[in-house]
């Protein structure tokens, strides 16, 4: 029974005496540990606060939800946390887009088979990003009936001949001597 208490009261001497010695070692911190510390919380900061805009990418920034600043130059800028600014990217290079085949009736009512093919890019991207909520497929389904439009207009215009050639005898003689 004596051993039993003097046991607790030790453990609990011990047990007192660690937690002493924990908060002396807590209140000598190590200076590294505070820099790295220190730098951590900056570099969080900055990635708050700051963002990158690529040689390939423009972008918009906007202000609770409505496009407020277009960026079309590459480089660092700053903008406000997630709640009040967001940055939306999007590619500058040119999108290719390859309109379906065809059939187009042709003034001397012949059918021609045709596809467009259409390069495009995002110039304005304050005016892109609302128009299509910045979805590239919008882009394409809006540019799909533009370029049929345009498609069936030119060649409701001209005859079969002016899209057909027939080649002369006296240009196959031409190619033949070079």
């Amino acid at each position: 029974w004596l051993y039993s208490i003097c046991k607790r009261r030790f453990a609990r001497t011990c047990w007192i005496f660690r937690c002493q010695k924990g908060n002396e070692l807590m209140n000598k911190r190590n200076p590294v540990t505070i820099i790295i510390g220190v730098l951590l919380i900056l570099i969080f900061m900055l990635l708050l606060f700051v963002f990158q805009v690529r040689t390939t990418e423009v972008a918009v920034v906007t202000t609770f939800g409505r496009a407020t600043r277009p960026i079309t130059k590459p480089g660092a800028y700053l903008k406000w946390p997630w709640p009040i600014q967001r940055v939306h990217k999007f590619d500058q290079r040119v999108h290719n887009f390859e309109s379906k085949f065809e059939q187009v009736l042709t003034p001397d009512n012949f059918n021609l088979l045709i596809s467009v093919y259409v390069g495009w890019n995002i110039a304005q991207p304050d005016v892109f990003f609302p128009r299509f909520s910045g979805l590239v497929e919008r882009a394409e389904e809006s540019l799909e009936g533009v370029v049929r439009n345009a498609a069936s207009g030119v060649v409701g215009q001209h005859p079969l001949s002016h899209f057909v050639t027939k080649r002369s005898s006296s240009s196959s003689k031409s190619s033949r001597r070079c």
